[in-house]
């Protein structure tokens, strides 16, 4: 990714969606300058973008930004200040509007180089969305890796339904890294090719070293981040779209072909499904070959049905 303040850049992500009722006002309709200010507030800004029927995605100085008429997802990587994004994006929405906002941080290999904890994060919304609905906080996984989850729903508001999986992966092996270098360009483009067959990709080389992908396809999205630091170094991949879009079989397939191709220490998946338990543990546990499950934990977050499984090398557990 981008270049740090500290001697090792943090790779592993904060993580915001927020979704508002079909009948607010279209996001995509915001002016360029709204997203300036907001991924400003949070310590980014924009380098490249790409856009389809559904979607405005912007590849950042940290990671990526996603735009549909009525959701957004903004994950940040390195010292930004994500929770500083939500105020200056509620002047420009109606904050009556607002369905649903998801925040995650994963645990950070340099915790100390932050400008804020996960608790006063969680503090600051809960404050600023008020009564809004009920809020909860919670953390998922044990040991060193961990997701810490914030989530708030307005009950009753319409809104379009979606399935998200979330791959975040600690350790992955240097070999796989290098395949990430802007001289390995053929190599990593074919990767990520056939993590997301069909998927109009825009990537984007960082320096010193660093690699970040946007896809589109069918109003669904993927996005694929590669932080190769020898200390602390981290990969995470994201997939979202509508439920008939991002199947189970394909979520299953995409989980392991990352474990094959990447080697991490340490896996953590997250599945986000409306209607059901979608991509358990069980799933995973039959799909990634050489990994067993730590820790699985199934639980509702923003009306979602979330399932949560941790996963490492068979070796190590």
């Amino acid at each position: 990714m981008g270049i740090a303040e500290t001697a090792h850049f943090e790779g592993p992500e904060k993580k915001l969606k927020v979704t508002f009722a079909k009948e607010a006002p279209g996001l995509r309709d915001l002016p360029r300058a709204v997203w300036d200010e907001v991924l400003g507030a949070a310590g980014a800004a924009i380098v490249s973008s790409a856009h389809d029927a559904c979607w405005d995605a912007y590849v950042l100085s940290e990671s990526s930004l996603f735009v549909s008429d009525h959701s957004l997802t903004l994950i940040t990587c390195g010292q930004t200040r994500l929770v500083d994004a939500v105020a200056p994006l509620l002047t420009h929405v109606p904050r009556a509007a607002l369905s649903q906002l998801l925040y995650a941080r994963k645990s950070e290999h340099f915790p100390q180089h932050q400008a804020s904890t996960f608790d006063a994060d969680a503090g600051r919304l809960a404050a600023l969305l008020g009564a809004g609905g009920p809020c909860a906080q919670r953390r998922l996984g044990e040991g060193e890796h961990f997701v810490d989850l914030f989530d708030h729903a307005a009950r009753g508001l319409s809104r379009r339904p979606d399935v998200t999986l979330e791959v975040l992966m600690h350790g992955p092996s240097a070999a796989a890294c290098a395949r990430f270098e802007r001289d390995q360009a053929p190599a990593a483009r074919a990767l990520v090719a056939s993590l997301a067959p069909g998927f109009a990709l825009h990537e984007h080389y960082f320096e010193p070293q660093g690699y970040s992908v946007n896809g589109l396809a069918d109003g669904a999205y993927v996005t694929l981040h590669v932080t190769p630091e020898p200390l602390g170094s981290y990969v995470s991949l994201e997939l979202q779209g509508p439920p008939e879009r991002v199947s189970r079989a394909e979520a299953q397939r995409c989980v392991a072909q990352l474990a094959a191709a990447f080697a991490p220490r340490s896996i953590e998946v997250l599945a986000y499904h409306p209607s059901e338990a979608w991509l358990t543990a069980a799933d995973l546990h039959s799909a990634v070959a050489g990994y067993g499950v730590a820790s699985r934990e199934p639980l509702r977050a923003a009306e979602y049905h979330v399932a949560f499984t941790q996963l490492r090398p068979s070796t190590a557990l």
